[in-house]
Formats: structure tokens, sequence, C-alpha cells
């Protein structure tokens, strides 16, 4: 296996391939733009089934990202780089069209030459690592890799990198093509598996012992020629073996007759006891295209363990409504009898990938949480605790008091929608206060976005109050937020002018006085609506002019707030 430091060294070189290919398109964007045309009509070959499955078997990028291919792979090139070689690592660009993968994506590349396990050559897609390829001296082989994050795939260009193993010299690989495989989906409808089974009465091996898979597989042509990608994985996932005989690498089957295909391998004399696992993977032989795929597990040794125990989920959140495809590692995975939860709800479009990878997409009607990830099988139940979190929105409100209103804010501190009920006041003394200026009731806010919202005393009034401001939202941790509305109200004050209720006057504005508590303060209304508020002084006297008043009657009022 690689070292932390080789794998940190590759990590670095795609640094600064990324970084040239910045610098590249900052100062050179036009001459770029009609690189990459010429390059994608004249030296990008790509197969398409469905929109599914994207091949590339020429080269089309080089090391700078110009687009401009420098002849490190291709299907008929058959270039070989060394690890000291000027265009190493070895790069090429997967064109994805169409739409993006919905529950699983795989990455399939076909290398020649690979001393596997002595040469580690390390995979990349879009500058994130998938894992060693595996492969013989001389001869042609296919590794296919579990992408673990769909955001990992966009459309357009993806760029697919093979360093060729950076702890040794000397070693070579030559990359024929790369092929990007959405939701499992078959190259074609022409092949199918009928038999994929080991030997075992016990469904169990001891260390040591030999092992015998069979595969029957159908297909509708009148011949078929396949290449058989078989690989035996312990309950770490680690390649252990791969087939290496010259039937899996040149099957052919025909539609009238059966064909049983057999691979014998010997187990370790050690090693990590749980699920053992085999997975097949078909490929038309001729355009190295994905057809199906299966997996058959068994346990080593006889007897041992074998609860399904998940150890990771990627990625591990999402925003509440959105359904979102993961990948759940851990060991002891059942095809067709491993079941996964999150969060109690059960997970679409689940497959078991090998006795190590579950593919599926957690339900958009997880609520905002932190959730368990559940899988059982018929050996057990195994839990990875508060894994998996669903964020939605969040509703935040501060507030403002003076002596006659509180001013709330109200803002959205979350990372999706809020989305606002009606806003009210309850309780007892709700009738004493009045809602203004209501800019959140029925409001959508995005993420950040705030609203302001008063409540004021309405008079006349006086006692103490009980009442609380409502208000509903569809934060899952609180729908509701209540609010209390709490004060005590001095009596009534005393209006002394105007002195009577049927004074006239010329002007608009005019002056009110009169009498209340020391220190109350005192909101001066005309026709219900507010005109401002006046201190009474110590000795409880209050004036309060340029109160605007309209042609025709009208009803001045006061209201004394002491305190809060």
């Amino acid at each position: 296996m690689k070292t932390n430091r080789t794998l940190e060294q590759n990590r670095q070189n795609m640094n600064q391939f990324f970084d040239k290919v910045t610098v590249q398109n900052i100062l050179t964007c036009f001459l770029t733009v009609m690189i990459l045309g010429f390059s994608l009509a004249g030296a990008h070959a790509e197969t398409q089934a469905d929109g599914l499955i994207h091949i590339t078997t020429v080269d089309n990028e080089n090391n700078d990202g110009t687009g401009e291919p420098d002849n490190d792979m291709g299907k008929e090139l058959r270039p070989s780089i060394y690890n000291n070689n000027p265009a190493h690592p070895i790069e090429f660009n997967i064109n994805v069209t169409g739409s993006l993968p919905v529950s699983s994506a795989y990455l399939s590349v076909f290398i020649e030459d690979i001393d596997w396990p002595k040469e580690q050559d390390e995979i990349f897609l879009n500058g994130r690592s998938l894992g060693i390829a595996v492969g013989e001296n001389n001869l042609n082989n296919s590794t296919l890799f579990v992408i673990p994050d769909l955001s990992w795939v966009k459309l357009g260009n993806n760029l697919v990198q093979i360093f060729v193993d950076q702890n040794n010299t000397g070693w070579r690989a030559i990359v024929q093509s790369g092929q990007l495989i959405f939701d499992d989906n078959a190259g074609t409808d022409t092949t199918s598996i009928r038999k994929f089974k080991h030997d075992s009465d016990s469904s169990g091996y001891d260390y040591g012992e030999t092992v015998t898979i069979n595969l029957d597989a159908d297909t509708k042509l009148a011949t078929q020629n396949l290449r058989l990608e078989l690989l035996l994985r312990d309950p770490a996932g680690e390649i252990i073996a791969f087939d290496k005989s010259l039937e899996a690498r040149n099957w052919t089957i025909s539609a009238d007759s059966d064909e049983l295909h057999k691979w014998q391998f010997r187990l370790p004399a050690s090693g990590n006891d749980g699920l053992w696992g085999v997975s097949v993977t078909l490929y038309d032989i001729e355009e190295q295209l994905f057809l199906i795929r299966r997996t058959v597990t068994f346990s080593v040794p006889v007897g041992a363990a074998l609860v399904p125990t998940p150890a990771s989920i990627t990625p591990d959140n999402c925003l509440a409504g959105e359904a979102k495809a993961v990948v759940i590692t851990g060991s002891n995975f059942i095809p067709n009898e491993t079941n996964c939860t999150v969060g109690n709800s059960a997970m679409d479009n689940l497959r078991v990938v090998d006795n190590t990878q579950i593919t599926g997409n957690v339900p958009a009607s997880l609520p905002p949480d932190t959730h368990d990830v559940i899988c059982t099988t018929s050996n057990g139940e195994g839990t990875l605790s508060d894994a998996f979190t669903v964020t939605g929105p969040n509703i935040s409100v501060s507030e403002i008091r003076d002596d006659t209103s509180y001013t709330f804010t109200v803002e959205n501190t979350g990372n999706t929608e809020l989305v606002m009920g009606n806003i009210s006041i309850a309780g007892t003394g709700a009738s004493k206060f009045t809602l203004q200026d209501d800019n959140c009731s029925g409001r959508t806010m995005m993420p950040s976005e705030t609203c302001i919202l008063k409540v004021v005393f309405s008079p006349p009034l006086t006692g103490s109050t009980i009442a609380n401001v409502e208000i509903p939202s569809n934060d899952h941790d609180t729908p509701i937020i209540r609010i209390n509305l709490g004060g005590e109200q001095g009596p009534a004050p005393t209006i002394t002018r105007p002195a009577t209720t049927d004074t006239a006057f010329a002007d608009s504005e005019i002056t009110v006085r009169g009498n209340a508590d020391p220190g109350a303060t005192v909101e001066i209304f005309v026709n219900g609506v507010s005109r401002g508020t006046a201190l009474a002084s110590s000795s409880g006297r209050f004036s309060l002019s340029g109160v605007q008043i309209s042609q025709g009657e009208n009803a001045v009022t006061a209201v004394a707030t002491n305190a809060y």
C-alpha cells in the first residue's frame, strides 16, 4: 500500500495542476477556448448509453489543463508512460452531458501493465482519490471504483488522473480507457447474469480453504465476447485477489447454449474475520463498455460473527427536503438482504455494491435533525450513531422594547427557505396589543434574510397585561415561537386640554395637555392613531404639541405606561 507521504505527494501534484489550469485560463482565455474547440472535435472519443455511461478512449488533456492531448493514453495509441515521464501523471477528461447521477456512480479504468500488488497506481477523479488499480505485468485489466460522493461528478469535463507508483522508479502504465457509470445502469440490455454463487453449502469457509465461484451469463446476441473483472475483498474492503485466467480476459457466450465460468482461489492463511465478498463486472470486450455487476458473499472463517457494521456514510449531511445520494461503507453487507435506514426512514434505491459498500438515497422526507444509520440482515443489526445530519431553516428573533412598543427582528439563520405563517397575539390581554408594520406574516425568507414586526399597546389600556406574540414558521425545532408581552400600565391619564369634546380648532395641529402618574410615559392617539409620546413630570403633568388632527370630528385619547 502507499505511504501517507506518497498520498500527500500525489495531492500536492494535483494542487499544482489545478493552479496551472487557473493561471492558464486567466492569461490565455481566448487561446484556451480555441484549443478546446479543436480538441473536442478532433481528439475526444466518447460513447454514451442513454446518458448513463460516458466513456473516453482517446487522449484529450495535458498536465497544463489546456485541453490539448499530450498522447499519454488511448485505446489505439497505447502509450507506455513511466512515472518519470514528462507527461506523467496520465490524465484525460470524461465529458458528461445530459443528466448527473441520482443514486450511484462508478469510475472504471482499463490499464495495461500494472504489476499489482507491488506496483501501486492511484486513481483520482476531479482531484479526489478513489483508490488503487489492480492489474498484471504486460496485460490489460479493468478496475471499477465506487464514487463515494455524487457531488464529485459534474456536467462537462471530469478529470481522471493516474499516478503511476510514486514509491519506486521504473514502473509504467498503459491507460486505454475510462468510463463513468451512473445509477448502476447497463451499457446494453443484451447481457444478464443467470447465476453467480460460491460452492459452499454452509455459506462459509475457513482460512486456507479453496473457494470456487460459478458464473453463468446469458446474451440476446448470437455470440458475445466478454471481459470479466472478478475481485475478492475482505471485510475491510481490501482487494485480496482477482481472476487472472485467460478465459476471464476473453469469455465467449452464445444465445443458444450455457457457458459456465469458474474461478478458483485459495483464501489466505489469516485475515479479517467476517463477511468476504467476490464481485464480478462484465464488459463488452470490443468497446470495453460496462454491462452489469454482481456480488456474492461468504463468511470467513465458518461461524464468524456477521452482524452488519456501518462505519461511515458519505456525504454525511443534506438540506431539508433534499433526497441525497449516499455511500455507506462498513462490513458484512449481504446482497439482496441488507436493509438500511437513516433516522428510521428506509433508504431509496438501495444497492449492496459489495460486502463493504452500499449505495442509495436518503429520502427527502427526513426531518432536520442528526440521525442514526442502521443496517439490518438476518444476522443482526448494526448502528452508526448520530451519523447523518439534515439541516433546515432556523428562525431567530431579537427584540427592542421601549415604553410603548416591541420591535421584533426575525432572521433566517438556517440554510434553506424559512416560510413564515400568520403572526398573531394570544392570551387574556391580547386585546390590549396591536400588530403594526407586520412585514413577516406569510413571507418566504432566504438564508440570512430578515423582516421587521412591531407590537404596540392599544388604547384604552389600564392594569396588568398577559399576552404572547406567536410567530409560526417551518422551523422544525421551533414551529411556533411564543414571546411574552408583559407590563403594568397605570391608570388612564386625564386630558385637560382640549377642555371639551366639542372644541373647534382652526389649525390642523393642537397641543394636548393632561395629568398622569409622575414619570409615566403618555402616548397620545387621534382616532386610534398614535401621534407621539410625552413624559409626565414629577408633578404628574404632561404636554405634547404638534398633534395633528383632521377635518371633522377627532377622538383624542391617551395611554400611560409606568414600567415593564
